[in-house]
């Protein structure tokens, strides 16, 4: 199953005793649940809903630590991203909060770090008496607990964000303006660094598929691949490295 271009939120534990898939399917049981006529069908790391199904992967020694990684696709397996996904998203990772160890959450983007305290109050909630709603035995709805914890009443009133359809996480789902400037003239860079060195322009294209471009790395790239064709153009290479020995 393909998780590409899926929205999805990894949740980075600060140790390997709270990696289980259990756990969180059960977070995506009460969300997808809730209100639906059709029960959730629970698998080994999937929970389907009736239009939605939250895939659950572990990695006990991830990129920055051991993690829970959470995406959404439809009840077919197939990707889904956009903000009635991150809606859904977002009320698993709420849920899930209430007993996960998780300190930092990776949101909808490669190294997009956020953490939990600031998390929660991007979604209008007071961390602290999150702590204390999570500390009860029983099992809350998810809009219970939000009507109880949302600083403004006026917001605890109204249904959670997978019902409305619109993700508190507006901010976070939009790339930064300047970076996505940033990232257009680094791939122009990449652009003419292709004229001078196409292997290399190949792999900086790669990177920047894998992890986003840099506008920095590229311009550096292109300015030292630029000199070394220059200087082996006028067989001047051998006295630049000599002289960058002596």
């Amino acid at each position: 199953m393909s998780c590409h271009n899926a929205a999805f939120a990894t949740l980075i534990l600060p140790d390997a005793h709270g990696v289980r898939r259990l756990p969180y399917l059960r977070s995506a049981e009460r969300v997808l649940g809730a209100g639906a006529q059709i029960p959730v069908r629970l698998g080994f790391d999937t929970a389907t809903g009736a239009n939605h199904m939250l895939l659950v992967q572990t990695e006990e020694q991830g990129e920055f630590g051991p993690a829970v990684r959470l995406s959404i696709h439809d009840p077919d397996g197939l990707p889904v991203s956009g903000a009635q996904a991150e809606a859904v998203l977002q009320d698993i990772v709420l849920d899930a909060l209430r007993y996960s160890d998780c300190d930092i959450i990776e949101w909808c983007a490669t190294g997009r770090l956020i953490e939990r305290d600031e998390f929660l109050s991007l979604c209008g909630i007071d961390p602290e008496v999150f702590a204390e709603e999570s500390d009860l035995d029983e099992p809350t709805e998810l809009h219970d607990l939000r009507s109880h914890l949302v600083k403004d009443h006026a917001a605890s009133a109204m249904p959670s964000a997978a019902v409305r359809g619109i993700p508190i996480l507006t901010a976070l789902s939009k790339p930064d303006p300047e970076q996505s400037r940033l990232g257009a003239t680094g791939w122009l860079m990449t652009g003419l660094l292709s004229l001078v060195s196409l292997p290399t322009a190949a792999a900086l294209s790669l990177m920047g598929l894998v992890r986003g471009m840099e506008f920095r790395l590229a311009t550096q790239v292109l300015s030292v691949t630029a000199l070394f064709v220059a200087l082996g153009n006028t067989e001047a290479i051998n006295r630049f490295v000599m002289a960058a020995l002596h």
